[in-house]
């Protein structure tokens, strides 16, 4: 998982060129760390293979080694979700800085933003882009001030990961349990977007669910489906990231794409001719191979979710924050909500999916998490 911690804010800008490619997927969460160097080039490059397959990415952070993101997914006809970076406090004013020229530059282009100062945000796209949050569904439904933090918001992101929720049923119906758990919960459908969803290919079990490229494949595959019926998604993650931050191996599995450039598994409507396959059986136990079995993460380097509540008002600058992916996660006995941040893909979801058609809201454990800087989602 990506490893910075983010603002609350995060800028889902609808960068439109007039020469966008025809990709079938909505989106992909993205972070260029699996590269020694990052330079304009380097970004250019991996937004060519990200629009061979995907109409948007993530990001987590507003500019990458001074590279504003915004114009970096116009020039390559894409639509941006742009998250701002808390790790190092004395570059949050240059984070919300590039939102504000990227939305100068491209006005129309902006469709939501999810950082943590969302009242500046909004005064410097003139009330004119929708702004949200990012939380694990564990957030939204135990969090005590969730409902505060989401009536600050136009946009829900809610990150839900299968590979981390408990129970025999498939990685989509967990996923579908789930999102039917924030509805009973009464957030409105038409806001909510799955800012992060996943299952790594590698890596040891959690929860019973075990990690591999059958289980990647069959969850890719069945989310791809399933994405068209709602506003927004995003698969967590584009590339491998090359460092886990809680020590799990399987955080730096995610990745449809290895640091290569090179596919994993098949991308469901993408041009496969322009990148090999790999199928091959994973480093873990293969013998659990999870077709159409539970399990899901996010946030390049797996993700862990932290959540932050403690939302104020539009017109004050929210504490509330994303949390690195690169976050740790210990489980606490109660739903406090004092954290920094949105992790990702190994933000271990300890939630128990029921396999009714009503699906009960089962309480989530809260984490504490810490949170180390500059790691990629």
């Amino acid at each position: 998982m990506v490893c910075t911690s983010y603002m609350t804010v995060v800028a889902v800008l609808a960068v439109l060129a007039t020469d966008a490619v025809d990709a079938t997927l909505p989106g992909v969460c993205y972070a260029p760390w699996h590269h020694d160097t990052v330079t304009s080039d380097v970004l250019a490059t991996d937004m060519a293979q990200i629009a061979e397959y995907f109409t948007a990415f993530r990001s987590f952070q507003a500019q990458y080694s001074g590279i504003n993101v915004i114009e970096t997914a116009a020039n390559a006809g894409l639509k941006v979700a742009v998250g701002v970076q808390l790790t190092d406090s004395s570059a949050i004013a240059s984070e919300i800085q590039a939102v504000c020229d990227g939305y100068s530059s491209y006005p129309d282009a902006i469709e939501a933003v999810v950082p943590g100062y969302i009242s500046q945000v909004k005064e410097c796209t003139s009330n004119a882009v929708p702004v949200g949050s990012v939380q694990r569904i564990n957030e939204w439904l135990n969090a005590d001030d969730a409902s505060t933090l989401a009536a600050a918001c136009d946009v829900i992101g809610v990150n839900i990961y299968p590979f981390f929720t408990q129970g025999d049923s498939t990685s989509v119906s967990k996923l579908e349990t789930q999102w039917a758990q924030m509805l009973a919960a009464g957030y409105d459908e038409s806001t909510m977007h799955v800012t992060e969803t996943g299952w790594p290919y590698e890596g040891d079990d959690y929860e019973g669910n075990s990690p591999s490229y059958d289980g990647m494949q069959q969850y890719l595959d069945d989310w791809a489906t399933w994405s068209s019926s709602v506003q927004s998604s995003y698969w967590f993650m584009m590339y491998d990231t090359t460092t886990s931050y809680t020590g799990a191996n399987y955080e730096t599995h995610f990745g449809i794409f290895g640091d290569d450039m090179v596919a994993h598994v098949t991308i469901p409507g993408g041009n496969t001719n322009s990148t090999t396959t790999s199928t091959t059986a994973s480093t873990s136990e293969d013998t659990t191979q999870q077709t159409a079995q539970s399990s899901t993460s996010t946030s390049e380097d797996s993700t862990q979710q932290t959540t932050q509540s403690s939302a104020t008002d539009d017109s004050t600058q929210q504490t509330t924050s994303y949390a690195d992916d690169s976050a740790t996660e210990e489980a606490t006995s109660a739903p406090t909500t004092t954290t920094s941040g949105d992790t990702l893909a190994s933000e271990e979801e300890d939630t128990t999916v029921a396999t009714t058609d009503s699906p009960a809201v089962t309480p989530a454990v809260t984490t504490a998490t810490t949170t180390t800087a500059n790691c990629a989602m």
